[in-house]
């Protein structure tokens, strides 16, 4: 559970992207993992539906046996859906029926109510539907997903700009897939997405493993940046790394 001392930016992490090919659901994953291996009672949500596919980068994700549209649709309760596929992490798979507007809202809103139940909740929410979830949580922290090209620095900044009118969130964004072998300005980069910078992921093998085989990061580059992410998202003063030794 978390520590008296720490003030977190936020109890529902909405993980979202202004365009897809990102690597959203693979950060979604990893930071789900990374909080709850550093004790943090963690509930994964792939909000995707129908076509989710954070349970192929989650080990464990294919024992569910309940979804998401089961919740939505009142034909099971969260605790059924809410799979434990390891220790402080539960998962919360994507169904595979189409929601209305009005009962995705619904769903999230139910589940809201039950936040106390975890330390963070980490929602995956693809383009189409993440205002209908972010609207309908509270004490969110949205984090945007971009690369550094420039159609994804365009499209997180949009997504920034509605989030800012919609949502009375925390917004950062994660820069993944850095190349430490290309020239960036970080400066001029958060200057153009417009938020404040949650923190960097590189480009690594470890991730390609992760959205391919569902493998979680045990050791490497990423996963320290994820360390670094959680804790920042746990309140703790964590500074940027220098660009040259990521």
């Amino acid at each position: 559970m978390l520590n008296s001392e720490e003030t977190p930016l936020g109890k529902v992490i909405c993980v979202g992207s202004g365009k897809g090919g990102v690597g959203k659901t693979a950060v979604a994953v990893c930071l789900a993992e990374t909080l709850a291996e550093s004790g943090k009672k963690t509930l994964l949500c792939d909000f995707a539906m129908p076509y989710g596919t954070a349970d192929i980068c989650l080990e464990g994700g294919e024992r569910a046996v309940f979804d998401l549209s089961d919740f939505a649709l009142r034909r099971a309760e969260l605790s059924d859906v809410a799979v434990e596929v390891s220790d402080n992490l539960f998962f919360a798979a994507a169904g595979k029926a189409s929601l209305s507007e009005k009962e995705l809202a619904d769903c999230v809103r139910r589940i809201d109510r039950l936040c106390p139940r975890y330390d963070f909740i980490v929602a995956d929410c693809p383009v189409d539907s993440r205002m209908a979830v972010e609207k309908n949580f509270s004490k969110i922290i949205s984090l945007c997903v971009t690369q550094s090209d420039s159609a994804s620095v365009r499209a997180a900044a949009a997504y920034a700009g509605l989030v800012s009118r919609l949502s009375p969130s925390v917004c950062k964004f994660v820069l993944n897939g850095f190349c430490r072998e290309k020239k960036l300005d970080l400066d001029l980069l958060t200057d153009s997405v417009g938020l404040s910078l949650a923190g960097i992921v590189p480009e690594s093998g470890e991730m390609r493993l992760c959205l391919e085989k569902g493998e979680g990061l045990k050791r490497g580059t990423a996963r320290g940046a994820f360390e670094r992410i959680a804790d920042r998202i746990c309140g703790r003063h964590i500074p940027l790394p220098d660009l040259r030794r990521i």
